[in-house]
C-alpha cells in the first residue's frame, strides 16, 4: 500500500509467522518500532514505542499486518487501523523528493528493498 498520509506515504507491511507457535500481535517480533525499518539502505534510529493496543494471537503461518507511515512533519492526527491490519504506526521520516527504497524487518529477517517515489 502507498498512501499519502498528513504529507508522507504509508506502507501496508505482511509478516508471516513462520514459528510452530501462537505469537502475538504486541510482540516484538513484528515490525513496531523504528530500528525495524530501513529506508534508502539505512537502519532508522530507534525510539520508544507506544504499545498495539488490543491484541490477539497469529498462528503458525498466519499474517501480521501492520500500516508504517513516514510522517513528514509530528503526527497531528491518529487514524485507527484499517485494511485487516493489527496496527498502525506513525514515524517522523523526513523524506527529499525522488526514489527511495524501505525495507522492514520480521520476525528477525529484513525484507527486499521496495522502491518508491515521493514529491513533496
Amino acid at each position: 500500500m502507498f498512501r499519502d498520509v498528513e504529507r508522507g506515504p504509508a506502507f501496508l507491511v505482511e509478516c508471516r509467522n513462520t514459528t510452530t507457535h501462537d505469537i502475538s500481535t504486541g510482540s516484538d517480533v513484528w515490525t513496531l518500532n523504528r530500528s525495524a525499518i530501513r529506508i534508502d539502505g539505512n537502519d532508522l534510529d530507534d525510539e520508544p514505542r507506544i504499545g498495539p493496543g488490543l491484541t490477539m494471537d497469529i498462528p503458525p503461518g498466519g499474517i501480521w499486518r501492520g500500516i508504517v507511515e513516514l510522517r513528514q512533519a509530528a503526527p497531528r492526527t491518529f487514524y485507527a487501523v484499517a485494511l485487516g491490519a493489527h496496527v498502525r504506526w506513525p514515524t517522523v521520516v523526513p523524506l527529499q523528493s525522488g526514489r527511495h527504497t524501505i525495507a522492514v524487518r520480521c520476525n528477525g529477517v529484513w525484507s527486499i528493498d521496495m522502491p518508491f517515489y515521493w514529491e513533496q
